[in-house]
């Protein structure tokens, strides 16, 4: 009796890690499996004209980098609109339709302010899709409810962007 009680819970605890484990795996999956059938992935690393413009999709939500003329930086579901193109100029972020960049600070804010050049404005991108801020070496970051601000680094897929033409 012992040693099945013994079993039965290994099993569940096993069930469980391994439920853990595939919840995780399944939404970035389907998050992916959510990008518009329109829109081509490309690698994070190889945006470099800047006369092509891209979409931003969170791994983990599924959701779209967006802006508007008021300088606030969210996620919102595709919708195709040129709030949801940016461009990479050189190591800049430039939304298509402010023609503001993205920007960030020490404290972890995320918003468009007009490119000046400075070194918040410079961003870094990486092949497995983190995108890191070179002044404040955090990475670009999202939720479920659409909120993008950066953190500290740390692989997980709310950090990872996927780059769409």
């Amino acid at each position: 009796m012992k040693i099945r009680s013994t079993l039965l819970s290994m099993t569940f605890a096993w069930a469980l890690a391994t439920g853990a484990v595939l919840g995780s795996t399944q939404s970035a999956v389907a998050a992916a499996a959510d990008a518009p059938k329109e829109l081509q992935a490309v690698p994070l690393t190889t945006a470099r004209a800047a006369s092509t413009s891209y979409f931003l999709m969170n791994q983990q939500t599924g959701r779209f980098l967006d802006s508007n003329f008021q300088g606030s930086v969210y996620t919102l579901p595709y919708n195709g609109g040129n709030f949801q193109k940016w461009n990479f100029i050189s190591s800049t972020i430039r939304d298509l339709a402010t023609s503001r960049c993205l920007d960030s600070n020490y404290q972890g804010s995320t918003y468009t302010l007009g490119c000046n050049g400075g070194n918040y404005q410079n961003w870094t991108r990486y092949s497995d899709g983190t995108i890191r801020n070179n002044q404040t070496g955090r990475c670009l970051d999202s939720n479920a409810d659409g909120s993008v601000y950066t953190l500290g680094c740390n692989g997980g897929n709310y950090q990872k962007w996927t780059l769409y033409v």
